[in-house]
């Protein structure tokens, strides 16, 4: 029974087993973008990273601007909410990776329902259900595999603790060195 649902609903079978696919690459997707961040943020300084070599230097601009930096880590959350894979938002690619396998249930119960109306059998409606179940399933077990959220926290700390440590206390010691310089240079005139 299980494998005639091919041979009477293609489409629709073809169709739920896209679209949980689909679901699951977008989260692998997700797991690879941050994990390799992470693996640059370790070496902050080096990045070639494009995002992160983006939020040293918005972080060098909102800390000039505002004569310092009074929280990081509100900067590095709304940084990470930003980062993009392409032209789309890590957050929007999570967003609709969820939405595609609740979409496959959807399907799956169409279709179950579906070929209740046609008359069919329990058994030979059960394998939508099965389909349902194993697409939930697989898509739990990538976004595991993927471990978003222990990324996004790893790059977290990674940023926060750059910034902090590092950036801020360069960005102090060359402010107070062209102090010094102006002061030199305002005495020089003054004399």
């Amino acid at each position: 029974y299980m494998f005639e649902i091919f041979y009477r609903h293609p489409y629709l079978v073809i169709s739920i087993i896209g679209v949980i696919f689909i679901s699951i690459i977008l989260q692998m997707i997700i797991g690879n973008v941050l994990g390799r961040m992470v693996n640059e943020a370790e070496n902050m300084s080096a990045t070639e990273n494009k995002q992160l070599k983006q939020c040293k230097l918005k972080f060098v601009n909102c800390y000039k601007l505002n004569e310092g930096m009074g929280n990081v880590t509100v900067f590095v959350e709304r940084f990470l909410e930003k980062i993009q894979a392409g032209k789309m938002r890590l957050t929007t690619m999570h967003r609709i990776s969820g939405q595609l396998i609740l979409f496959s249930v959807l399907l799956s119960g169409i279709g179950a329902a579906r070929g209740i109306a046609l008359g069919e059998t329990v058994g030979q409606v059960l394998p939508f259900y099965v389909i349902a179940f194993l697409g939930l399933y697989l898509y739990f077990v990538a976004t595991s595999f993927a471990g978003i959220e222990e990324k996004k926290l790893s790059l977290k700390f990674s940023l926060v603790d750059y910034l902090e440590n590092h950036m801020v206390g360069r960005l102090k010691q060359t402010e107070e060195v062209l102090n010094q310089k102006n002061d030199i240079l305002a005495r020089s005139i003054l004399d």
